[in-house]
């Protein structure tokens, strides 16, 4: 997120593995700290999604408002389209 100097996020507010529950609302709360990241789109597990910052928002509300069509997004071929990292040892 830092290397792509993301400004937005999707998350969901809770997943499962193994039955367990995990609670990646609140992972992704303590990854993004320091980041300019502008707004966190959670996709709520639970019934009621509890908003705890201001730049949350709830994903499914968010897309009530939207069109059902997007149009393309043309991009130059030199323009980046994700960031592949190889190496575990050096995070990069």
């Amino acid at each position: 997120m830092e290397d792509g100097r993301c400004k937005f996020l999707i998350t969901a507010e809770e997943g499962r593995r193994a039955g367990k529950p995990i609670h990646l609302k609140r992972i992704v709360n303590e990854a993004i700290q320091g980041l300019e990241i502008s707004r966190v789109f959670v996709f709520p597990h639970s019934e009621k999604l509890i908003v705890s910052c201001t730049f949350e928002v709830d994903a499914k509300e968010a897309m009530k408002n939207q069109k059902g069509y997007c149009p393309c997004e043309w991009m130059d071929s030199e323009d980046t389209l994700f960031y592949l990292y190889t190496s575990g040892s050096t995070g990069k």
